[in-house]
C-alpha cells in the first residue's frame, strides 16, 4: 500500500546581511577548495618533475663518473701494448727459456703494477692463442713459470664471450658479474671488461685482453648517490643482467622478465611507476643510458616518498586556506555590514515615507553606490514633496484660471443679448452693415461662452479669429491682409479656448495699427506629434528686454503678469506642462514672429486630461 505525501516547498528568506554573509562565504570558499586542490596538484606535478630532475642529473653525473674509471681501465691497454718490451713478449716467438722467462716477469711486473694501483680492477688477463698468454695477479704453474696454460688458453678460446669478442673486435665487451674465468677457486664475482687487441697485433688476429672489475667498488660509487630517504640505485647492462645493487644477492641475475627490467631495455632514458614484487609497494624508477657501456643505470624510490614531501607543503596551504577564510570571514561581515546598515536605513525611511512622512532624511556619507542611493532617496522625498505642493499650487491655480474664464464667459451675457436686439433692430431697419457687425460680434461672444468649456477644436478657435480680425477692421478703420495656412489635420484637434486670440490681438494692437495697417499670417502645421503654431505680423515689433523675458520664461511660476502674452505662456505650461511654450523672435520697426509649441490632443486624448481634472 502505497502513501502520498505532499511535498512543501520551503522558502527562506534571508535579509540582505545574511545573503551577502552567504554569497560572500560561498565565493570564498569555492574559491579556496579550488586554491588548495589546484595547488596540490601543480606541488605534486611540481615535486614530482623536481625529483626527477634532480635524480636524472645524479644518474648522469653518477654514470659519466663511472664510464670515465672505466675508460681509464680502456687505457690501460694501450700503455701496456706502447710498451716495446711488453709489445715484443707477446709478439715474438722465443723460444730461448732465459730470455724468455726474464721478458715474462718483467710484465708481470707491469701487469701488477697496474692492478696494485687501481683499486677497481680485480684481475688483468692476456688470451694470446699461439704465443704467451698472461694473468695478473698470477696462478703459477711451478715456482719459476708465471704464464697461462695452452689448456687454460684453449678453454677460454672456447667461451661464447671470446668468440664475440673476436668478431666484434672494434666493440666494447662487459661481461655481467660472474666467478673469475682464471681462477676456479676464487668465488667472488667480477665484472669483466674484454677487448680485442687485433688492432694491435696485426700478426696476431686472437688476441683478446681481460681486465676483471670489482662490483663492490662500483656499488660504492652509487651508494653514495642518495636517492630520496629509501630510494636505491643499481645498474642492469643491456640483456638485463643486473652489474651493481645494493644486495650482493641480485648480482649477474638476469631480470629482463620482470615489466620494470624489459620496459627499461629498449629506450635510453625515462621514468615508470611499478609495483615492487616484495613489498607490493608502488616504485618510480628513473633511468639513463651510458653510451659507453650501455649499461642502464636505474634509481627506484617509493612513491610515498614523492607525496609526502608534497603532503608537507599541502598541509601548509591548507594552513594558509584556513586562517585566509578566518580573515575572509572577519572582512565578509565587516564588508556586509557596511553595505547592510545603510540598506537598512533606507528601508526604515522608506516605511516612513510610506505612512506619510515626508520629512525623514538619510544620513550615509560614503561616496560609493551606497552614497549615491542615500542622496538618490533623499532627493527622490524632497522631490515627492516638491511635487505634492507644486500640484497643490497648480490645481489651485487652475481652479482660479478656470473660474477667471467662467466669469469672462459670464460677463459678456448681457452684452450678448443686447446685441442680439440691437441686431434685430437693424435689420428691421435695413441696416446691413450695423446688423453684419452686430452678428459677428454676437458670433464672436457666443464663441467665448461656449457653455462655460475650458477647450475648443483648431477650427473653433480660427473660425473666432477670422471674426475677430474683421472687427478690428471695422473697429479700428484699417487694412489688415490676412494669410492662413492651417493643416486641415489639425481642424479636429482640441487645444486651450482663446489661446490665439490674445496673440492675434496683440499683433493688431501694439503692432499693425500704430502703422495704419498690415498683414496678419497664421500658419499651423502637425510636425512629430507636435502643434506648430506660427503668428507673424509685419508691425511694429516689441522691444528687446520684453522678448527676453517672454522668452526666459520655463514655468507658469515665472509669468508675474495674468493678462496678453505672458498669460498665453502661463496657460500653456500650467496645462501641457514645461516642454511647451512660446518662442518669440522680434525686430523692432519690421515686424513679430510668435511660435507656439503645443500638444496634439486628440478625442481619446481629451477624455483622460477630463478625467484629471486638467481639462473641461
Amino acid at each position: 500500500m502505497f502513501r502520498y505525501f505532499k511535498v512543501r516547498k520551503i522558502k527562506f528568506n534571508f535579509n540582505i546581511f545574511s545573503k551577502l554573509i552567504l554569497y560572500f562565504l560561498s565565493v570564498a570558499l569555492t574559491i579556496l577548495l579550488l586554491v588548495n586542490i589546484i595547488s596540490t596538484k601543480i606541488t605534486n606535478n611540481e615535486m614530482r618533475k623536481q625529483f626527477i630532475a634532480s635524480t636524472e642529473q645524479g644518474l648522469t653525473q653518477t654514470g659519466d663518473y663511472v664510464d670515465s674509471l672505466i675508460k681509464s681501465v680502456d687505457t690501460y691497454c694501450y700503455q701496456l701494448l706502447s710498451d716495446s718490451e711488453f709489445y715484443g713478449l707477446l709478439t715474438k716467438k722465443n723460444t730461448d727459456f732465459s730470455t724468455y722467462n726474464d721478458s715474462l716477469m718483467s710484465a708481470r711486473k707491469r701487469l701488477d703494477s697496474i692492478v696494485l694501483s687501481d683499486n677497481l680492477i680485480d684481475r688483468i688477463q692476456i688470451i694470446n692463442p699461439g704465443r704467451v698468454s698472461l694473468s695478473s695477479p698470477g696462478i703459477p704453474l711451478n715456482s719459476s713459470i708465471y704464464a697461462l696454460s695452452e689448456e687454460r688458453v684453449k678453454n677460454i678460446t672456447g667461451t661464447d664471450f671470446y668468440k664475440k669478442a673476436e668478431r666484434f673486435h672494434d666493440k666494447n665487451l662487459f661481461l655481467p658479474p660472474h666467478k673469475d674465468i682464471i681462477n676456479d677457486s676464487d668465488e667472488n664475482v667480477v665484472i669483466s671488461y674484454v677487448k680485442s687487441l687485433n688492432f694491435l697485433l696485426e700478426d696476431n688476429k686472437s688476441a683478446v685482453m681481460i681486465i676483471n672489475i670489482k662490483p663492490d667498488k662500483i656499488q660504492e660509487i652509487l651508494s653514495k648517490v642518495k636517492v630520496g630517504t629509501h630510494g636505491y640505485m643499481f645498474i642492469v647492462d643491456q640483456d638485463g643482467y643486473i652489474i651493481s645493487h645494493p644486495d650482493s644477492k641480485m648480482l649477474g641475475k638476469n631480470d629482463n622478465k620482470e615489466e620494470y627490467i624489459s620496459k627499461m631495455l629498449d629506450k635510453n632514458k625515462g621514468q615508470f611507476t611499478y609495483e615492487d614484487r616484495a613489498t607490493k609497494e608502488e616504485m618510480v624508477a628513473i633511468y639513463s643510458s651510458s653510451s659507453f657501456t650501455g649499461w642502464k643505470y636505474i634509481a627506484v624510490v617509493p612513491e610515498k616518498e614523492l607525496t609526502s614531501a608534497a603532503l608537507k607543503i599541502t598541509k601548509s596551504i591548507l594552513y594558509v586556506s584556513i586562517l585566509s577564510l578566518i580573515l575572509t570571514i572577519i572582512v565578509t561581515l565587516i564588508i556586509s555590514l557596511s553595505i547592510s546598515i545603510p540598506i537598512k536605513e533606507v528601508i526604515k525611511a522608506m516605511a516612513k515615507v510610506e505612512k506619510g512622512d515626508l520629512n525623514v532624511e538619510v544620513n550615509c556619507k560614503s561616496k560609493d553606490e551606497l552614497g549615491k542611493l542615500s542622496q538618490g532617496f533623499n532627493y527622490m522625498v524632497e522631490r515627492i514633496s516638491n511635487l505634492i505642493d507644486e500640484e497643490y499650487e497648480s490645481q489651485i491655480l487652475m481652479n482660479k484660471v478656470k473660474l477667471e474664464l467662467l466669469q469672462m464667459q459670464i460677463n459678456p451675457h448681457l452684452l450678448y443679448n443686447t446685441l442680439a436686439m440691437v441686431s434685430y433692430t437693424a435689420k428691421k431697419e435695413n441696416n446691413i452693415l450695423i446688423a453684419e457687425l452686430v452678428n459677428n460680434l454676437s458670433n464672436f461672444y457666443k464663441g467665448i461662452l461656449s457653455k462655460g468649456k475650458t477647450i475648443s477644436t483648431f477650427k473653433e478657435e480660427i473660425d473666432m479669429i477670422n471674426i475677430y480680425v474683421y472687427l478690428m477692421r471695422e473697429v479700428y478703420g484699417i487694412h489688415i491682409d490676412t494669410v492662413f495656412d492651417v493643416d486641415e489635420a489639425v481642424y479636429g484637434l482640441y487645444t486651450l479656448k482663446l489661446l490665439l486670440q490674445p496673440v492675434i490681438e496683440n499683433a493688431i494692437i501694439h503692432g499693425i495699427r500704430p502703422k495704419n495697417g498690415g498683414t496678419l499670417v497664421l500658419s499651423v502645421s502637425l510636425e512629430k506629434n507636435i502643434i506648430q503654431v506660427l503668428i507673424s505680423d509685419d508691425g511694429m515689433g516689441i522691444e528687446k528686454d520684453i522678448v527676453d523675458e517672454l522668452n526666459s520664461i520655463t514655468s507658469y511660476k515665472d509669468v508675474k503678469k495674468g493678462y496678453g502674452v505672458g498669460n498665453v505662456i502661463k496657460r500653456i505650461k500650467l496645462f501641457f506642462g514645461n516642454e511647451y511654450g512660446v518662442r518669440i523672435e522680434s525686430v523692432c520697426g519690421e515686424g513679430t514672429n510668435v511660435i507656439m509649441r503645443l500638444p496634439v490632443i486628440t478625442n481619446i486624448d481629451l477624455d483622460s486630461l477630463i478625467k484629471k481634472n486638467i481639462l473641461n
